[in-house]
Order: structure tokens, then C-alpha cells, then sequence
């Protein structure tokens, strides 16, 4: 039988221990992880999801400006809990890649706006072109189910 396959997303609290939820094989079947089995899996989990993360950047940059906090409030709408000190860097690494152009916010405040640029709208379509046929495989299963 093939080792199933775990996906973990936000902290939850289960009996007044913090931890994360697991789901194996399915949306449906969920599992517990304390804090020492969470330590083996959370900085490779991290960067696995860094990947989507930066797909959800570039989605967002593409719809319009976007800063750094109502990003950190958009992944976490969508299960990633990620820290300023995690998102800022990325998005000067696109940024760097030429993927994201940023510029000051007018008015004299502090806060950095983003948009994607012709290079990032290029990644955009090759990722989503490669997310879409990911899905196809993954979807797929050999015993036909």
C-alpha cells in the first residue's frame, strides 16, 4: 500500500496543545501532529509551500498593486501563516528575479506597493500552464479510482 500523503496547514489548538492539522489522502481524514513530530516536518513543509506562495504573490501583483500586509492577510485567509520577516525578503527576491517592480506609496507614507512586471506575467502563465498539468497528474490515480 503506498505511503499516503500529508499536507499540513495553520496551527490549531486540539486538548490545549498547539499543533497542525494533517489531512491524509483526503479533505475529510484528519490527523494530529504534536509540537516534536511538527519540528521534523516544518522547514522542508516551509519551503515546499514557499513555491505556492510565491504563485499567490504573483496572482495578487497581477490583479493590481498590493503591499506586504494585505498579502500576509491574504495567505493567511488561505492557511499559510507567514510572518514579515519571511514575506518581505521574498518579495524583494522577485522583485530581484524581475518578476515584481515595487515603488513608495504616494502621499509620503511607508508603505511599499508591488506589481508584477512583464517577466512576472510570463512566469505567471508557465506556472500556471505547469500547475494545471500538475493537477492532471495528481488527479490521476493508477488503481483508476
Amino acid at each position: 500500500m503506498p505511503e499516503p500523503l500529508f499536507f499540513a496547514w495553520s496551527f490549531l489548538v486540539v486538548d490545549g496543545h498547539q499543533g497542525t492539522q494533517i489531512a491524509t489522502g483526503t479533505a475529510t481524514r484528519f490527523g494530529y501532529i504534536d509540537e516534536t513530530g511538527m519540528a521534523e516536518i516544518e522547514k522542508p513543509l516551509q519551503r515546499l509551500l514557499s513555491g505556492f506562495i510565491r504563485m499567490h504573490v504573483l496572482h495578487h501583483a497581477d490583479e493590481g498593486d498590493l503591499c506586504g500586509n494585505w498579502m500576509i492577510g491574504e495567505l493567511r485567509h488561505h492557511g499559510y501563516h507567514i510572518s514579515p520577516g519571511t514575506l518581505y525578503p521574498m518579495l524583494k527576491s522577485m522583485e530581484k528575479d524581475g518578476w515584481l517592480t515595487s515603488r513608495a506609496e504616494e502621499g509620503g507614507g511607508r508603505r511599499v506597493l508591488y506589481r508584477i512586471t512583464s517577466q512576472g506575467q510570463i512566469a505567471l502563465k508557465v506556472v500556471r500552464a505547469k500547475l494545471q498539468e500538475l493537477f492532471r497528474e495528481v488527479g490521476e490515480h493508477k488503481d483508476g479510482k
